[in-house]
């Protein structure tokens, strides 16, 4: 199962991969009224990639699982974008992307497109790109901000820059200076849903500080070079260099760990916009 971690709400629990089980700032708040979108994709003969509105939800991967997407579904038209690249030679099998919307009537998910096809019959690289209508009554910081055209060498080191100071916030359990961090999601995500951004917070920060608590906890961040960034629409997506999907994380609590096994509050696939000429966390 594939996760993202730099989602904007408080925990629900313990999602289980393979050899990974990862707490996450996930949604455990109800739809509220809402309309949210999730992608389910399975593309394990192929690394696929998946954007949408041309910012990556999906890296390349071979994997299967559940992605939000309502941070990045915008009020009209919008398109889902994916590639794939034939991973093995011996009868591949089918790539599935399908969005669905959930609501509390039905948290279940009701179809919005899908696409399900054996890109071999195309070749070895596979694109193809749909449309879907969506209704969000909100606005996202992206959607105001002009794609970006080049990643400069000052650009990487102002987002190593916000990266080192989440790090350190939670080296040194500042809270309010991790709140600062990721003040830019959070306030997307009460604006989403029409609540206080301290009612979304207190959920957040509850969760890292019980995992900061644990005796056993250990923080981690990779070293500059095995942080990947790569240019999507008006964002950068920021992931670790990872052998699995599970194992991509940027910074992480790891609260236990063997040779098989970690359990870890891990922060991986951040998204970055320049809002006002600095380079902020948006997701």
């Amino acid at each position: 199962m594939r996760t993202t971690v730099a989602g904007l709400m408080a925990i629900t629990g313990l999602l289980m991969c393979s050899c990974q089980e990862k707490k996450t700032e996930s949604n455990a708040l109800s739809f509220g009224g809402l309309i949210e979108y999730v992608i389910d994709f399975d593309s394990v003969s192929w690394a696929t990639e998946v954007r949408v509105n041309d910012i990556i939800v999906i890296p390349k991967e071979e994997n299967s699982g559940r992605v939000p997407i309502t941070h990045l579904v915008r009020k009209g038209v919008n398109a889902v974008t994916v590639t794939a690249t034939q991973s093995t030679d011996i009868f591949p099998d089918p790539l599935t992307v399908v969005v669905l919307s959930l609501t509390d009537d039905d948290p279940e998910g009701l179809e919005v497109i899908r696409f399900s096809e054996d890109p071999s019959e195309n070749g070895a690289i596979y694109e193809k790109t749909l449309e879907f209508e969506a209704s969000v009554p909100i606005e996202w910081v992206w959607e105001t901000i002009p794609p970006v055209e080049a990643l400069t060498p000052t650009d990487r080191t102002e987002i190593l820059s916000e990266l080192t100071k989440l790090y350190t916030a939670l080296e040194a359990k500042d809270m309010e200076a991790f709140r600062r961090v990721r003040s830019l999601a959070i306030d997307g995500e009460a604006r989403l849903r029409g609540i206080p951004a301290e009612e979304v917070t207190r959920g957040v920060l509850a969760m890292v500080q019980k995992a900061l608590e644990d005796p056993n906890a250990s923080l981690e961040m990779r070293p500059s070079d095995e942080i990947v960034m790569k240019i999507c629409g008006p964002c950068v997506f920021v992931n670790g260099k990872g052998r699995r999907p599970w194992d991509k994380w940027v910074v992480q609590i790891v609260l236990e760990r063997d040779e098989k096994h970690t359990r870890a509050l891990t922060w991986d696939e951040l998204l970055f916009c320049k809002v006002d000429g600095k380079w902020r966390i948006i997701k």
